[in-house]
């Protein structure tokens, strides 16, 4: 697969660790590095599944 923004990668995850893995809780961290001069990463976190 392929996915231009981090975030819609990070809801792929997340999603398939709910469906097809039966978690009932994730949470996904997913960075590049290096992108920009500068900086060290760019990532986001995403949380998904029932509270506790």
């Amino acid at each position: 697969r392929h996915f231009n923004l981090l975030e819609r990668l990070a809801e792929y995850v997340a999603t398939l660790l709910l469906e097809d893995f039966g978690a009932t809780w994730v949470r996904v961290s997913i960075a590049k590095l290096g992108m920009m001069r500068g900086v060290a990463r760019v990532g986001v976190v995403i949380e998904r599944g029932a509270a506790a």
